[in-house]
């Protein structure tokens, strides 16, 4: 649909919903949002440390890639000092359910229903640009292990996003 709605115009969306056996409605609220282009991005791909228990960090992660255990933990996020006034926007797109982060001792949760692969949340109130920071993914209940795609921190301009 990229391209077909303008800010600020009206559209109604319809879905139609075809089914063998009993609907009983959705799982979560539904809507239709716009994200634009960040103004820049820095990758947190890398080395993470894992736990299992949220409180012993002893195992190493590389990601993107799969997910062990319930919390990871970064200590050395350095975000681009160029665009501090900003908003600042964690992104993470993975198979796991992850219910929010602890950015320097801060906890941010996402909102409502654990069904999009997509975590953003909006940490700017929390991050420093003149020293490393220190975030934290909690995905709470899950052992397997599962795919994370993407890690980063995205920058846009205050009241565009979010």
């Amino acid at each position: 649909m990229t391209g077909k709605f303008q800010p600020g115009t009206r559209h109604l969306v319809a879905i139609d919903v075809k089914s063998d056996g009993q609907l009983t409605g959705v799982a979560g609220n539904c809507w239709l949002y716009y994200t634009p282009e960040p103004l820049a991005r820095t990758s947190l791909a890398g080395r993470w440390t894992s736990s299992k228990d949220m409180i012993h960090y002893d195992a190493d992660v590389s990601l993107p890639g799969h997910i062990v255990g319930q919390t990871l933990r970064r200590n050395d996020v350095m975000l681009d000092k160029s665009r501090e006034g900003s908003n600042v926007v964690l992104f993470v797109d993975s198979d796991t359910r992850i219910h929010g982060a602890i950015v320097n001792g801060h906890w941010v949760s996402r909102f409502h229903h654990l069904l999009s692969p997509y975590l953003e949340l909006n940490i700017t109130p929390w991050v420093r640009f003149d020293r490393p920071n220190v975030i934290e993914l909690a995905r709470f209940g899950e052992d397997h292990p599962r795919e994370t795609r993407c890690l980063e921190i995205r920058y846009y301009v205050p009241g565009e996003y979010p």
